[in-house]
């Protein structure tokens, strides 16, 4: 009994997760100009003040209690972090409506009901998922004399019975203050309305899309150049150049929007499917846009970016980049103020975004769905039938190869995506649905997860079966028009190239694929014996390991061509590998975490390896020449 009480109490021993530690503090003395901004809001909508205000890497921008456990019984202030990913994307005045509905939650009593919430989700996930010392006491105890530790297995079933319990009461809690949360952003969004119009709320909502998709490509580039030895000064800077460039697209969406006879552009269309999920915390985008301007608010926006409103901007967001090196890829913080530099960082970018940029749209982003059909060089330079066309020739071709026949073929591939997307929406509850029909199979809501997995199969397996003819064909004209202007032993080089580093690549996916099998063999069973956790080592050392091992092996046996930034072959291992060794699994694989750290290597080998062929595949594109005016 001691035990099961113990088990019921272990979360309030949990420390809480903290904020302010990976954050900036903005105090009247550091900022005052942005500390007297917000607190005149605080004013104007009426709520509380914050106790801590904070500045993060975030791309948003949230309340929370210092201590939810105590929160749920005293009064206690709440804490304020914004995230300078997100002040980055917007003006002035669209981050006064954001600051104002995240005070609009301030003022919200429901908001104790959130902590409520969280705290039970948080207790509910330690209790279910965590394992910890608790657990460790547990199957100690278990692995003493029978007549002392009967005990211990007697209480098992009690403990699977409580969990299985709180898995029901977490849906059930959830489902119920889904509904509430929804209606607290309408009200929070009507409190930004109220300070800053009703445009400023919704071009906000509007524009975290591309801060988010910026800052998301700014990560990758970090995390790419990290692998060199680069490092950013100011992650901020390249996130703004990449905004920069997402300025064009924007101006054309804008200039699409529908207007209202009062003049009122429409941001939001509707999307497909209305319905929301039951579990959906936040409203759909144009739902709050159609409550933001119900009714229509207007007000002056102003137009000037978010660091006016710094004093030291560029010396907060360095502190951010030097928290991210520092807490992300474990540098030393004088190793990263010795090696970072805005202009070793812009250099590896711009090459990075050659790369992407060698590819022509008229491929529809073909290559970025799957591995191409393996090149056959001695056919492509002996037995290619378009070497004796002249280059207008060989375009007229090409025309024909991605205008025809390239989109014939993509066409599936978008069917499969949107009978994929209904089936997602069917087991999210985003559609009221109850079957569901593809290939001749009809399915429920009880086993849709069935026809995901099988769209996804299916769709895979056009991919792989489909391309190969068109993609010999782009090859061999690629080749021939590289001929044309004497570069077609370059591009066979590069040819060569790519084909090697892709068969490392597929390798290392059908590794990946042989384990998955492996796991689902071992999970099919009722109960795995020792015997068979044994056999499961046994073979994914055979069929995965071994495997992945010797597949590195010929990645660093390949006759190398430099590519944009990876200089030599020492360079190509680095950035694929970061020179690690395959873990090996322990006889508590499933428990202690060797079986997940495998298949997160194995996942980044994959990934990394799927950047450096794009790359070999641009180079042959760029060395071919080969595109439309």
């Amino acid at each position: 009994s001691g035990m099961l009480l113990l088990f019921g109490i272990k979360f309030m021993f949990k420390k809480a997760q903290k904020f302010e530690g990976k954050s900036v503090e903005i105090t009247p003395e550091s900022e005052p100009e942005l500390y007297a901004f917000i607190q005149d809001l605080v004013k104007q909508t009426g709520a509380p003040r914050p106790k801590y205000i904070g500045v993060n890497n975030d791309v948003n921008a949230f309340v929370y209690y210092g201590n939810t456990f105590l929160s749920l019984f005293l009064p206690a202030r709440k804490n304020l972090m914004i995230g300078m990913g997100l002040m980055n994307g917007l003006n002035v005045s669209e981050f006064k409506a954001v600051l104002a509905h995240e005070f609009g939650h301030f003022s919200q009593s429901s908001m104790r009901v959130g902590s409520y919430v969280y705290m039970a989700n948080r207790i509910i996930h330690d209790m279910v998922y965590n394992r910890d010392r608790w657990d460790m006491a547990l199957d100690q105890w278990r692995g003493l004399d029978i007549r002392l530790s009967f005990m211990a297995y007697a209480l098992m079933p009690v403990v699977w019975l409580v969990r299985q319990f709180m898995v029901l009461f977490y849906k059930l809690l959830n489902l119920l203050y889904a509904s509430l949360q929804r209606e607290m952003e309408f009200h929070a969004d009507k409190v930004a309305v109220s300070v800053s119009g009703s445009d400023a709320i919704v071009t906000a909502l509007w524009k975290l899309e591309f801060a988010s998709a910026a800052m998301q490509q700014a990560y990758q580039n970090v995390y790419y150049a990290a692998k060199q030895d680069i490092y950013s000064e100011n992650m901020y800077d390249q996130q703004g150049a990449i905004l920069e460039s997402f300025k064009p697209r924007m101006q054309q969406l804008i200039s699409e929007m529908k207007v209202n006879e009062q003049g009122v552009k429409k941001v939001f269309g509707e999307e497909v499917y209305s319905t929301l999920s039951m579990y959906d915390s936040h409203p759909p985008s144009s739902d709050r846009e159609r409550n933001a301007k119900t009714p229509y608010i207007t007000a002056e926006m102003d137009e000037r970016h978010t660091t006016v409103l710094f004093q030291k901007a560029i010396e907060v967001q360095k502190k951010l980049t030097e928290e991210l090196y520092i807490e992300g890829y474990g540098l030393e913080a004088e190793e990263w103020q010795s090696k970072a530099s805005n202009v070793a960082m812009e250099q590896f970018i711009k090459e990075e975004k050659g790369d992407s940029e060698a590819f022509p749209p008229e491929l529809l982003n073909t290559f970025n769905l799957r591995l191409t059909a393996k090149p056959d060089l001695e056919s492509i330079t002996t037995q290619n039938p378009f070497t004796n066309l002249d280059r207008k020739n060989i375009l007229d071709k090409y025309k024909m190869l991605v205008n025809d026949k390239l989109a014939k073929l993509t066409e599936p591939v978008n069917n499969f995506d949107q009978e994929l997307n209904r089936a997602q929406q069917i087991a999210q509850g985003i559609v009221k649905d109850k079957k569901f029909e593809f290939g001749g199979i009809t399915y429920n809501r009880k086993n849709i997860n069935n026809a995901i997995n099988y769209i996804g199969r299916a769709k895979q397996k056009y991919l792989n079966e489909s391309f190969g003819e068109w993609d010999n064909e782009f090859l061999n004209l690629s080749y021939a028009y590289a001929c044309s202007g004497d570069r077609g032993e370059e591009l066979i080089q590069n040819l060569q190239q790519f084909s090697d580093i892709q068969e490392v690549m597929r390798q290392i996916v059908d590794a990946q694929s042989a384990l998955f099998a492996l796991i689902n063999e071992i999970m099919e069973m009722n109960e795995a014996t020792e015997n068979d956790l044994r056999n499961f080592r046994r073979k994914v050392t055979n069929r995965v390991t071994s495997a992945v091992n010797q597949s590195l092996k010929n990645l660093g046996e390949i006759e190398f061509v430099p590519l944009p930034n990876i200089a030599g072959r020492e360079q190509l291992l680095k950035v694929t590998t970061d020179n690690m060794t395959l873990v090996t699994l322990s006889p508590e694989c499933f428990n202690d975490g060797t079986l997940k750290q495998l298949l997160d290597q194995l996942e980044n080998l994959v990934f990394n390896l799927n950047r450096v062929q794009m790359k070999a595949l641009a180079q042959v594109i760029r060395v071919s020449g080969l595109k439309l005016n």
